[in-house]
């Protein structure tokens, strides 16, 4: 396993600092539509969760401005939560590579629920991360994102997240 995350990792960077062809890249107007993982640490307890992503490319100057939204779902144990999250994102692209570097706010609301009790959440923050086309409309992501949860009865409290992911554009 671990063999073939390093392959995996040696081909993104090979094909991340590699000329792209003349059609790899974001486009004028390009949907993204992409699924992404993440490992989540809030407290003393690590979780995982998936998440459906979008966002519409928009050029500005020479970079990228990108409004998105995701839906996430995570299970731990016998609790749910549902996140529904707006982002903006900045993208540029690293000289004539496939990279995509990125910065992003995000914001939204959590729906968690645990047997019969539910409670509503706010998440709020911002995140950095590498698009690395590996087709002409194929993409991979890692992006670490950082959201402070507000609305909790107890008390707010931070999450830090790490997605890795794949997109397509249309």
């Amino acid at each position: 396993m671990r063999l073939h995350l390093v392959r995996l990792g040696l081909a993104a960077i090979a094909t991340a600092t590699a000329p792209p062809s003349e059609a790899a890249g974001i486009s004028p107007g390009a949907f993204e539509l992409g699924v992404s993982g993440a490992l989540t640490s809030a407290g003393e307890t690590t979780t995982a969760s998936v998440a459906l992503r979008t966002a519409w490319f928009l050029p500005i100057g020479g970079s990228w401005i990108a409004p998105g939204a995701d839906l996430a779902y995570v299970h731990v144990r016998e609790h749910d939560a549902v996140d529904a999250l707006a982002n903006l994102a900045w993208a540029h692209r690293v000289g004539s590579t496939a990279a995509y570097p990125f910065v992003a706010i995000t914001g939204g609301v959590r729906q968690d629920w645990q047997g019969s009790f539910r409670e509503a959440r706010f998440p709020v923050g911002a995140s950095v991360g590498l698009r690395v086309f590996v087709g002409a409309d194929a993409a991979l992501l890692a992006e670490y994102r950082a959201l402070r949860i507000t609305g909790d009865p107890v008390a707010d409290f931070s999450e830090h997240h790490l997605r890795l992911g794949a997109s397509i554009f249309l």
